[in-house]
Parts: structure tokens; C-alpha cells; sequence
């Protein structure tokens, strides 16, 4: 799972905004707006090539619910707890 995350209203054109509650593990291409709760220590992993990656689990929400975000490398920087985000792409 690949996830854009946004600071303002860029959301793709063609798809509404889901609910926390309304999400499945099916689901691709959502546009969310979520709270960071917080975010786990980064981690450093192994990947399937013999690189070594950074992971953390952020808890993200809104008013109907709270998931478990994972986040790689470049995209730990981008979370930081209490913000909220206008828009988080997952594909």
C-alpha cells in the first residue's frame, strides 16, 4: 500500500471523502480526513531486496473511528501527532 498524505484539499477529483468507519481491507484509492493520535517509534526493517527501511504504525481518526496506519521511510516525517491531515490518499 502506497499512501500520499496532505496538508490541505488536494484530493482526487473523482472520489468523495470515506469515513474511518466506511473503510475496508478491499478498499483502494480513498481521499480521508484524519487526527493523528499517535505515532509509534521508527523501526528499521529489512526489506526484500537486503535494504534496510524505516517503519512506524501511526493510530489515525476521525469521528466514526481509528485504523492503523503503517508508515514507510519518507512518509514518517510527514505525521506528526494532533495535526490533522485534509487528505490521505491510499492506493
Amino acid at each position: 500500500m502506497s499512501v500520499k498524505i496532505c496538508q490541505n484539499e488536494e484530493t482526487s477529483e473523482s472520489k468523495e471523502l470515506v469515513k474511518i468507519e466506511k473503510l475496508t481491507p478491499n478498499l483502494r484509492e480513498v481521499n480521508t480526513i484524519v487526527q493523528a493520535v499517535s505515532k509509534s517509534q521508527v523501526r528499521d526493517v529489512t526489506g526484500r531486496n537486503y535494504t534496510i527501511r524505516r517503519v512506524a504504525d501511526a493510530l489515525v481518526g476521525d469521528e466514526t473511528g481509528c485504523v492503523c496506519l503503517p508508515l514507510w521511510d519518507d512518509n514518517i516525517d510527514k505525521i506528526n501527532e494532533e495535526a490533522t491531515y485534509a487528505s490521505l490518499m491510499a492506493t
